[in-house]
């Protein structure tokens, strides 16, 4: 899991929301069970509240990345490639150390979501 999560990236979850990595480790001293949250990640978490509302949901904890996707390039325009953010018109071929040569692929619903509230600063 802390090969996943990199501190300072946002990652989205279809049901979770938009999550802001802050820190992955091992929990602070004053955390329960200190000694047992090896590869957690700590930060804070966007998404929809019990009201429908897309609101801050305030920290997040989660050793768990199963589901979570990174947003590569939050300020990229919404239609922008899945896997960089350049918009299709400027893309051709595209190198990125993740994926590797590639060309433009559309992105995911939620990508363009994400990409839309990280734009607007939610």
């Amino acid at each position: 899991m802390s090969d996943f999560f990199e501190a300072g990236r946002l990652y989205q979850h279809p049901d979770e929301g938009v999550f802001l990595v802050a820190y992955v480790g091992t929990a602070p001293e004053p955390f329960e069970y200190h000694s047992e949250t090896l590869g957690v990640a700590f930060g804070w978490r966007r998404g929809l509240s019990p009201n429908g509302v897309v609101e801050g949901l305030g920290s997040y904890t989660t050793p768990d990345f199963h589901g979570w996707e990174p947003i590569d390039n939050p300020s990229a325009e919404p239609s922008g490639c899945r896997w960089c953010g350049v918009e299709e018109r400027e893309h051709m071929q595209r190198w990125k150390s993740s994926v590797g040569w590639h060309q433009w692929a559309a992105p995911t619903d939620e990508q363009r979501k994400a990409r839309m509230l990280a734009r607007r600063g939610e």
